[in-house]
């Protein structure tokens, strides 16, 4: 069961889940806005997470993942979505950067234990020799 909390949003879904879950709103036609808009967070907090977990170089994969923010803030801007939604762009564009900046500094740390583990169980296997 995937849950994505959207405790910020002021508008009328405030707790997005998935599909498999059941219906989120009694009109499908709600449960499908409200599960375009949930997928378009999700991708927009992988793409600030992945922009910046990459190298500062610019590279093909760094001017996709650019291109992508463009397209995704273009949607969160655009008449579409707010025939979807009545939530505050501005508002769930600023937490997914926040959430994509938390997720990556995650994964660093993450990164970084398995890292110093496994330097500690190599410089054991040196002192016990």
């Amino acid at each position: 069961m995937e849950t994505f909390e959207l405790g910020f949003l002021t508008g009328r879904v405030h707790k997005l889940t998935s599909a498999r879950e059941g219906p989120i709103c009694e009109n499908p036609y709600a449960d499908l806005a409200a599960a375009i808009v949930k997928s378009a967070v999700k991708d927009y907090v992988e793409n600030q997470k992945s922009l910046w977990l990459g190298e500062w170089r610019v590279d093909k994969r760094k001017l996709k993942l650019l291109l992508e923010k463009i397209q995704l803030e273009a949607f969160f801007y655009s008449g579409w979505y707010d025939t979807l939604t009545d939530l505050d762009s501005d508002q769930i564009l600023a937490q997914c950067r926040f959430l994509g900046k938390e997720r990556a500094k995650n994964a660093v740390i993450k990164r970084n234990h398995r890292l110093v583990a496994t330097m500690m169980v190599a410089r054991s296997k040196e002192v016990n020799r």
